[in-house]
């Protein structure tokens, strides 16, 4: 390449980029990671809450033999998503509340309700740093392409570069030789 060529500075963009891909894809990786590990915690405190709202539904049944029309605002969500299931686990708490002494007769724990409140906050929490990740992920996957196409400019430069050198270098082998 001729001395005032943009070639070199060219590649020393794109050995730049190679170091700067490297580095967002292990970033990326470690998002996807970090996204399975907060997805097993959400399933995780899910599951657990759903079966507190069990419970709670179970003894309001019982409770209905006796009281009827009792369990009916203690409804299991008929939807597992996190939406359903954090609005029913808070419907449970509110309607709890001024009947805590009924189902403290059949048996469940006397903090049942701050249980079920602890419960929605660590679901709460897991879907939060879920979010979280995820825009991590995002951020990088966007670096990513960002990178790529930055370097992709360079090499179609380098290409232009290239093929204008081949065909100078050409042009005069073609001169010398007449």
């Amino acid at each position: 390449f001729s001395p005032q060529s943009k070639a070199p500075e060219l590649f020393r963009v794109i050995d730049d980029g190679l170091v700067e891909l490297r580095k967002l894809s292990v970033d990326q990786s470690s998002a996807m990671g970090d996204s399975k590990i907060e997805t097993e915690g959400i399933l995780t405190s899910r599951k657990e809450l759903l079966l507190s709202l069990r419970n709670v539904a179970r003894a309001a049944k019982f409770i209905a033999i006796s009281s009827p029309r009792f369990d009916e605002p203690f409804q299991l969500p008929t939807g597992t998503s996190d939406t359903a299931v954090l609005y029913a686990a808070r419907q449970f708490v509110e309607k709890a509340r001024p009947v805590r002494a009924v189902f403290l007769q059949f048996a469940l724990p006397s903090d049942f309700i701050e249980a079920l409140e602890k419960k929605i906050e660590a679901l709460e929490r897991a879907i939060q740093k879920r979010k979280d990740v995820d825009a991590a992920q995002m951020k990088a996957t966007s670096a990513i392409d960002t990178a790529i196409k930055r370097r992709m400019q360079a090499v179609q430069q380098l290409n232009v570069i290239a093929a204008n050198t081949l065909h100078n270098n050409r042009s005069e082998e073609h001169t010398s030789e007449l």
